[in-house]
């Protein structure tokens, strides 16, 4: 995609078609538009550069980011699934993930992601159909093959087998660089197709047989990279993008840096300006001559050779002993040239682009210096929060693919996640202050309005927790109750049962093994409608749902074990 670039425009006559009339008699052309990136890839390059060498730019970004990622909240009922939860959470580190994701956001404009799970590669012979850890084959890669010396003593093509490890703390979320993608993209559907070219490096290192790359690179990049063709992403991609214009529709995000570009140039060019009055005009030469005395010129009256050795050598023993009183024997005079650096130095200039470039940022200025006074500014909270929030459900979303994901591979049930509402640090101490006045001056409504949350609503969730937790005490009561009148009944009825061969609707026995049964039949379903299912039976029936639940985590640890021990 090229960016729009405003051409010259060309005038008349001889004179006035030259290149440097055509330059500057067009106003809306300068010498920096001819270094603005033309092309996609080329403003991720400088808007890494001004990352990378602005301050004030990466300090904006680093807060930006991180001020919205908070912890999790998790969405389940069940102990055991929030805890397991919150265990891959940690392992695969999704809180680094989240800030990593915002920073390639906010940089690139795009955030590029994959699920990368751990597996153990084989070679295996196509003679004997031996498999062989590759860690310990003999191999070679040769005419875009992998040939294998197998014990058997056959040499040749081997084929690569993948077994897919559980080992969570091998999950991995992977990093793309968007400067290695291609895009193209349906205009009309907004459909895209990602294609990504390897680096030279990792190609290099396949074809040459180094180990560090065969032994656990995906096999769809190992053959890429040994047939000199670029990968194209399946479902097993995600990409997060800044909201862009629709003319710029080709299915990339526009970085936030690029308004700033040109402002960087031209810090850049004041910066070089700097530097060259601080080499030659910040430390002075100082000049030292021999002063003429009235009407008498010092070069007729003595010897300019003996004045200048005396000179040299008062100079050189000041230099050994600062109190040194030297003496000449002629007046002599000193000037300096240079030391005008201070006038010269454009610092003023700079301060004054660096100001723009953070407004072209879009932070406001008192929360990149750390001035408290924002504090005071609820409308510029309020925008600030608003400008935060999407960027916040864009995260929130990739977490949820990444436990998604999880959950499709290791046939799992982890719970999603939400991030905890974030709230800006704003007028703290008036509703300190607020909450000290409840009920004397101020109204709990008002309090509740101050902490976005609505009066009504708050009072009818009051009044159904109360109702709730009535119901459920009796419900306690009453429980109690039957258990106690409950053991000789039930001793009546499963006696009856044997007699008659009618099993009662909740006897124990029969309830687990309808939930035995029930938990086989949903391992063989997919995973979105195994989902369904469970939610439809937790509202139906609780009490066959949460046995089902124990079932079905049984069955999935008998087979993982027997797969770990068939490996």
């Amino acid at each position: 995609m090229d960016y729009p670039v405003i051409s010259p425009i060309a005038g008349h006559g001889s004179i006035v078609n030259s290149k440097y009339s055509r330059l500057y008699n067009n106003p809306l052309f300068d010498y920096l538009s001819e270094m603005l990136p033309k092309e996609i890839k080329d403003s991720f390059r400088w808007c890494e550069l001004v990352y990378s060498s602005m301050p004030v730019v990466s300090n904006s970004i680093r807060k930006l980011v991180s001020y919205p990622v908070t912890g999790f909240t998790y969405n389940d009922d069940s102990d055991k699934v929030r805890e397991g939860t919150k265990k891959v959470v940690t392992a695969i580190h999704l809180k680094t993930a989240l800030l990593e994701l915002g920073t390639d956001r906010y940089i690139y404009g795009n955030a590029f992601r994959s699920m990368y799970f751990p597996f153990q590669r084989f070679l295996k012979c196509r003679h004997c159909s031996q498999l062989t850890a590759i860690e310990k084959a003999k191999f070679t890669v040769r005419r875009k093959n992998i040939e294998l010396t197998c014990h058997c003593g056959w040499k040749g093509a081997a084929d690569i087998v993948d077994k897919t490890s559980y080992d969570i703390e091998g999950i991995r979320i992977v990093r793309w660089d968007p400067k290695q993608f291609d895009l193209a993209q349906n205009p009309i559907t907004g459909k895209t197709r990602y294609y990504y070219k390897l680096p030279a490096p990792f190609v290099a290192a396949v074809r040459r047989g180094d180990i560090t790359v065969l032994a656990d690179s995906p096999k769809l990049f190992i053959d890429a990279a040994l047939q000199g063709r670029n990968v194209v992403m399946g479902n097993n991609f995600f990409h997060s993008k800044v909201n862009t214009l629709s003319g710029y529709a080709s299915g990339w995000g526009i970085s936030p840096l690029v308004p700033t570009l040109k402002t960087f140039m031209y810090i850049s060019v004041l910066r070089k300006a700097s530097e060259a009055i601080g080499m030659e005009h910040i430390t002075p030469q100082r000049i030292l001559f021999p002063q003429s005395s009235g009407s008498s010129d010092p070069s007729v009256m003595g010897s300019m050779e003996r004045w200048r050795s005396e000179i040299q050598l008062a100079l050189d023993r000041w230099r050994l002993d600062p109190n040194y009183v030297m003496t000449a024997p002629f007046p002599t005079g000193i000037t300096n040239i240079g030391s005008q650096g201070k006038a010269l130095s454009p610092i003023e200039d700079i301060k004054d682009a660096r100001q723009e470039l953070a407004m072209a940022l879009d932070i406001p200025p008192n929360i990149l210096m750390g001035d408290a006074t924002i504090q005071a500014s609820t409308i510029g909270l309020r925008i600030l929060e608003n400008q935060l929030t999407p960027t916040t459900e864009s995260l929130q979303d990739f977490a949820n693919w990444v436990i998604d994901m999880i959950n499709a591979q290791f046939d799992r049930e982890y719970c999603h996640v939400e991030l905890v509402p974030f709230r800006l640090a704003d007028d703290m101490m008036n509703k300190q202050m607020l909450m000290g006045l409840m009920g004397q001056a101020v109204s709990k409504g008002t309090i509740l309005e101050s902490l976005n949350l609505n009066p009504d609503d708050e009072r009818k969730r009051m009044s159904r927790e109360a109702l709730s937790d009535h119901d459920a005490q009796k419900d306690v009561e009453t429980e109690i109750q039957k258990r106690e009148q409950s053991l000789a009944q039930q001793a009546q009825a499963d006696a009856q049962a044997m007699d008659t061969g009618h099993i009662p609707a909740y006897n124990q026995q029969k309830l687990i093994a309808m939930a035995q049964e029930q938990a086989m039949q949903l391992l063989q379903m997919p995973y979105e409608q195994r989902r369904s299912v469970l939610s439809q039976l937790q509202n139906d029936d609780p009490v066959t749902y949460a046995l089902t639940k124990v079932q079905l985590e049984a069955l999935r640890e008998d087979a993982k074990g027997q797969q770990e021990q068939q490996q």
